[in-house]
C-alpha cells in the first residue's frame, strides 16, 4: 500500500499535530482502527535520535552487523536521518522542528516523526483540544470567581488572591494535559480572571478616591489637617457621638 508521508507544520514550522489524511503513512502502518480527533497533537517523546535507529548499511548485511532477528515483529521506518542532526537555522532535507528543538537546538528527522505519529495513534497517546465550548465555560467559570472574590471590595489581598488565581488556573491546565491529555488553552481563562479582578480593583480605588476629596472639602474648614488625614484615612470615625477614651491629663 502506498500513504501520504506529508507532515503537518503548525504556523512557527513546528510539527506537533497528527495529519488527518485517511491514507497518511502512520494510518496505512497500523491498519485500521487508527484515527484521532482533527487538531489532535502528537505527544513526543524526545529529540532527535530518541528511537532506536540502524544505519542503512548495516540492515544490507545485518548477519554481519546486527544482533539475531533485530528486525523481527517490529515496525521498520526507512527513511533519511542524518548521522548528526541538523540545526534549527540550517534546515535540512525531509528534517522538522518538534516541540523539543527549542530546547536542543536540532531538528528531527521525517522517519522519526512518523514513529512518533504511529505510536501516537497505536497507544492512544495524542493530546485533544478541549470543545470550544468547555474554553468558554472556563472563562466565564475564571471570571465569576474573580468577581466573587473582590465583590467586597479589594486591598492587597486580593491581589495575592489574583496572582494565586492565575497561578492556579495554569496548574489545572497543566495537570489536564499531563494526566487527562486534553489540552485547554490557559489564556482565556487567566485573561479573564485577571481583567474583573483589576476592573473591581480600579472601580474600588476611583470610588476611595472620590470619598477623600469629598471628605476633605467638607471638613478642611473646621478641622485641623491632622484630623482631617485621619477622616480620610479611615472614613468609619465619621459617625455621630464621638469616641469614649481613658486618658491621662498632665497640666
Amino acid at each position: 500500500q502506498s500513504g501520504v508521508a506529508s507532515i503537518v507544520l503548525d504556523r512557527d514550522g513546528t510539527a506537533r499535530r497528527i495529519p488527518t489524511y485517511e491514507d497518511s503513512f502512520a494510518r496505512r502502518l497500523l491498519g485500521d482502527g487508527a484515527d484521532a480527533p482533527t487538531g489532535a497533537q502528537m505527544q513526543s517523546f524526545g529529540p532527535s535520535r530518541t528511537y532506536p535507529t540502524v544505519s542503512y548499511y548495516r540492515a544490507l548485511d545485518p548477519e554481519s552487523f546486527l544482533p539475531p532477528d533485530t528486525f523481527r515483529d517490529r515496525p521498520v521506518i526507512v527513511g533519511l536521518s542524518m548521522q548528526a542532526a541538523p540545526k534549527t537555522d540550517a534546515g535540512g532535507a525531509d528534517a522538522y522542528a518538534t516541540s523539543w528543538s527549542a530546547r536542543t537546538g536540532s531538528l528531527v528527522s521525517g522517519a522519526e516523526i512518523q514513529a512518533t505519529i504511529y505510536d501516537n495513534l497505536a497507544a492512544g497517546l495524542f493530546v485533544r483540544p478541549v470543545p470550544g465550548w468547555a474554553g468558554f465555560a472556563a472563562s466565564l467559570l475564571s471570571a465569576a470567581v474573580a468577581a466573587a472574590m473582590a465583590w467586597r471590595g479589594t486591598s492587597w489581598r486580593t491581589v495575592a488572591f489574583a496572582l494565586c488565581g492565575i497561578l492556579a488556573i495554569g496548574l489545572a491546565s497543566f495537570a489536564l494535559l499531563s494526566w487527562g491529555r486534553l489540552y485547554l488553552q490557559p489564556t482565556a481563562p487567566a485573561l479573564a480572571f485577571a481583567e474583573v479582578s483589576l476592573a473591581q480593583g480600579a472601580r474600588d480605588f476611583a470610588a476611595e478616591r472620590r470619598l477623600r476629596r469629598g471628605i476633605t472639602r467638607a471638613f478642611s474648614q473646621y478641622l485641623s489637617p491632622e484630623l482631617v488625614r485621619q477622616l480620610t484615612l479611615d472614613p468609619d470615625k465619621l459617625k455621630l457621638g464621638g469616641e469614649r477614651r481613658t486618658l491621662s491629663i498632665l497640666f
